[in-house]
């Protein structure tokens, strides 16, 4: 039996062999995110990337717009877009992809148990386009 109130959540992180240190954060946006752009009230650290899709399916925040553009590129949008669009999911759960200085992450849950998940399998091919994203991602 699980005690009330505990949520069960699995997180798959791979992490960068080098840091990007621009205090990098990339979330998908979330619609309460999405009302406050459409009324023109943005957080100071929001980055808008330039590309629409991508800047309306993600919040971009950092310390250094140019750099987090720079490393944005073409390829890296198109693959992390690819990952959002397919709704990949673990264990029938839908994954949410966040990129960080120094890891991309992908949680799923909520689960009502424990769950594992073989990344060395890796049968959802979660593991593999995390590996794809980390690698596109340099200074």
């Amino acid at each position: 039996p699980v005690a009330a109130g505990i949520d069960h959540f699995i997180r798959i992180s791979v992490y960068l062999e080098n840091p990007l240190e621009l205090n990098l954060r990339i979330f998908p946006d979330k619609w309460v995110n999405k009302l406050f752009k459409t009324l023109r009230f943005k957080k100071e650290q929001d980055i808008e990337i330039g590309n629409e899709d991508f800047d309306k399916a993600f919040v971009v925040q950092g310390n250094n717009e140019n750099a987090i553009k720079e490393i944005l590129k073409p390829e890296l949008i198109d693959k992390i877009m690819y990952f959002q669009n397919q709704k990949p999911t673990l264990i029938d759960k839908k994954c949410r992809i966040e990129i960080y200085d120094n890891q991309v992450i992908v949680t799923a849950g909520n689960f009502a148990q424990d769950q594992v998940y073989n990344v060395k399998e890796d049968k959802d091919g979660i593991v593999s386009k995390l590996l794809e994203i980390a690698k596109l991602l340099k200074v």
